[in-house]
């Protein structure tokens, strides 16, 4: 009995005090009638005894009723709920196994719920054959299915712990709300059949959600058909032809980059040869970079010539649906920064002759040395 809330004394009107008893003895004898209306019932904690027919069903070991406490102390009562005796459990027929069973099934909706999420845009997808459409159904599925799972998950929560009567549970303060309004049986059905509500709720949301995408994907119609009366199968060819040609260009454009660079150094590397014509350096700088223009000039015209068959591909394609492509009206030309003429190569023969022009100056230079020396000897001739 070191327990206050656990130890009773009962005041009989002859003036006699019985206790200290436990709970359980107090509800056994007042259950049984041993306990008078007109006695004084006291708990350990309790600063004044209270006569016994204010209690709950007329028991002695009850707490004052939901609404003597709401009355007496609605500020208490409202943030820290009620007091309330311990929660006894229903003890229905059904068993353990029984009712994890039955919990089970929830679980398995639940795991079924994101699988249909990712099956059927998949599905749709595939049999319409674009697994990007698809892929975007399925993380638009999944997104879809975030809020129902919450409250899925908030219903599950509630329906377990009424369903398996778990203490905690029945402790909180709002189930203690609960069971002072409702009783304990009511308030435990009250919270199964609210889990149930928001856990089927939650379930119909994401089922319907993934079915809606799934159609969508299945059935939608991103625009009108065309002049030939074909609808998505005719414009789907003409999508994965526009992927070609976006995909060819994206390699012609990294090939003509590094070509556009050299032909901005050449065109540098002239203008400025035309003022000083004379610097052997700059000259043999223009021929070094001349010399790198033939094989990147044939990488540029291989991935531009790909690049052009499946824009051509694309127009018949077009042509053939009597649809139209922005995609085609965007590469029906070459972009003037990127279209280089094949007089950007340059011969090895039309190069300038940098070697033959250094060998010829030095010739020529030591010529000239030559001469000067014979002229300054006296005698006209140089020194042996």
């Amino acid at each position: 009995m070191g327990d206050a809330t656990q130890s009773w004394f009962v005041t009989l009107p002859d003036g006699r005090t019985l206790g200290p008893v436990s709970a359980e003895q107090m509800h056994e004898a007042a259950s049984r009638g041993q306990i008078p209306p007109n006695a004084l019932v006291r708990r350990g904690d309790w600063p004044e005894p209270r006569l016994q027919s204010e209690f709950i069903s007329g028991s002695a070991a009850s707490e004052p009723s939901y609404l003597q406490q709401a009355v007496r102390n609605p500020i208490g009562t409202y943030f820290f709920g009620p007091k309330l005796r311990e929660y006894e459990r229903q003890g229905d027929a059904i068993s353990p196994v029984r009712r994890r069973r039955v919990f089970l099934r929830w679980v398995i909706l639940l795991a079924v719920m994101p699988l249909l999420a990712i099956v059927l845009p998949l599905a749709s997808g595939a049999i319409r054959g674009d697994w990007n459409l698809a892929g975007g159904g399925v993380l638009l599925a999944l997104f879809a299915f975030l809020w129902p799972a919450f409250f899925f998950l908030f219903g599950m929560l509630m329906y377990a712990g009424a369903w398996f009567e778990w203490q905690w549970f029945f402790r909180s303060r709002t189930m203690r709300h609960a069971r002072g309004m409702f009783g304990d049986s009511g308030a435990r059905s009250f919270y199964l059949i609210f889990g149930r509500v928001l856990m089927v709720g939650g379930a119909m949301f994401s089922l319907g959600s993934s079915l809606l995408i799934a159609s969508g994907i299945m059935f939608g119609d991103a625009g009108p058909r065309n002049a030939a009366g074909n609808g998505p199968p005719a414009r789907q060819r003409i999508r994965v032809a526009e992927q070609s040609v976006e995909q060819t260009r994206q390699l012609f454009e990294q090939n003509a980059r590094p070509l556009a660079e050299l032909a901005r150094q050449m065109s540098d590397l002239r203008q400025r040869i035309e003022r000083s014509p004379n610097d052997l350096k700059l000259r043999e700088e223009l021929t070094r970079v001349e010399s790198r223009t033939p094989k990147l000039y044939a990488d540029y015209r291989l991935f531009r010539d790909q690049w052009r068959q499946q824009v051509e591909r694309l127009r018949v394609a077009v042509d053939a649906e009597g649809a139209d492509s922005n995609v085609l009206d965007e590469n029906r030309e070459t972009p003037p920064e990127l279209d280089f003429p094949e007089s950007l190569v340059v011969a090895e023969t039309d190069r300038f002759p940098v070697a033959e022009v250094r060998q010829a100056t030095g010739k020529l230079a030591n010529a000239r040395r030559m001469v000067e020396r014979i002229q300054a000897e006296p005698n006209g001739m140089p020194a042996a």
